[in-house]
Order: C-alpha cells, then sequence, then structure tokens
C-alpha cells in the first residue's frame, strides 16, 4: 500500500475530514502529519534491523580506510565486516577510541575495524582478497528515499506501524490523549519484528 492508500486512515483516527487528501500539499495540517509521519517512519526503521533494510559493500584490498555510502545508518549486529576470499573471517568491532588508535599504530595479526565519522576503518590493512561489509540503509522509503513526499511513496515495514504512530504523535503534539495509541503501536511494533524475522 502506497501512503495514498494509507492517509485516509490516519486522518480519519484524528479526525480530520479532506477530500483526495495529499501528503505533498503545503498546508499547515498536511506539512504536519507528514513531518510526524516521517519522524514516524525514521524511528520505527532505526529501532530494529529489517530485511529490506540490508546492504552489502564490497571493499578492495590493501586499504586502510573506507568511506561509507551516503545512506549508511548503522553497521548489522552480526557479522558486519568479512575479510574476502574463501575462508570466513569476521573482523572484530572496536568501540574504543582509546583502543583504536594503539591498534592503528601497533596492528597485530587479527584484523579489526572500527567506525569513525563517515568512515570505516581496519588494522591492519585488508589483504589482497579485501573485505565485505553489512550495513543497514537509513532509507526507509521504496526506491532509496530518507523520507516521504508523495501521495505514491511506501514504506518498507508494514503500514499499520506507520499509520499507528503517525497518529499518536499528531495526538501528543495536540494536547490530546495517546496512551493507548502507543501501547498498541509498541504490541504491532514487537509482533512485525518476529514477523519479519519469521520468528513464531
Amino acid at each position: 500500500m502506497s501512503i495514498g492508500d494509507i492517509l485516509p486512515y490516519i486522518l480519519d483516527e484524528i479526525g480530520i475530514n479532506l477530500e483526495n487528501p495529499q501528503i505533498s500539499q503545503n498546508t499547515f495540517q498536511m506539512k504536519q502529519i507528514r513531518s510526524f509521519m516521517n519522524d514516524a517512519g525514521r524511528d520505527i526503521w532505526s529501532r530494529t534491523e529489517w530485511q529490506q533494510g540490508f546492504k552489502d559493500l564490497n571493499i578492495l584490498g590493501g586499504l586502510s580506510l573506507v568511506i561509507l555510502p551516503d545512506d549508511f545508518l548503522k553497521m548489522t549486529e552480526n557479522g558486519a565486516v568479512e575479510l574476502g576470499g574463501d575462508q570466513y573471517a569476521p573482523l572484530r568491532n572496536v568501540t574504543s577510541p582509546q583502543m583504536w588508535q594503539l591498534l592503528a599504530k601497533r596492528p597485530s595479526q587479527t584484523p579489526y575495524f572500527f567506525l569513525e565519522g563517515g568512515s570505516l576503518n581496519f588494522s591492519p590493512d585488508l589483504p589482497a582478497d579485501g573485505a565485505s561489509a553489512k550495513y543497514i540503509t537509513k532509507n526507509w522509503v521504496e526506491g532509496d528515499k530518507y523520507e516521504i513526499t508523495t501521495n505514491s511513496d511506501s514504506a518498507l515495514f508494514p503500514n499499520p506501524l506507520l499509520i499507528m504512530s503517525t497518529v499518536w504523535r499528531y495526538l501528543r503534539k495536540n494536547g490530546l490523549p495517546y496512551d493507548d495509541q502507543i501501547a498498541q503501536s509498541e504490541s504491532e511494533f514487537m509482533e512485525a519484528i518476529k514477523a519479519d524475522r519469521a520468528i513464531a
């Protein structure tokens, strides 16, 4: 379903009656709803690793660092970086800047990686076979987009989550009760994660 399909549900829940609503309209109400919808989408997307968010990055050998893609959000939780070649060889993630400074000056035989700003750093330098990395894209809208702009856009996660999360944000901002909506939203969120990961 597209944003055009779910927008009437959102408007009905918050008590707004519009004929042929367009999320791209620049009226105060629609700009507010569009803002809440994009806030909701980014929040829902960043809280877990949705299957449609995984991307691969192939890295050439001999490098000590690589600039991350513009759509980078975060590394995957498990097996984020692996050395190339036939043998499975995951790199260990260093999170401490002090530890990384030590490893950068005195490389060990064990390969490590470190995220710093917009780059992925390696110690020691990558071997000739290079490496591969898995990351989560920040683009949660179909078509590699970071935000909703038109009725034809669609989220990469279940639409009910976007509906409920947009609704409770609108209610909260306008001083209306929203406890029931946020509780239902959280419950649906957990069920959607299980479904996305095929957990019974």
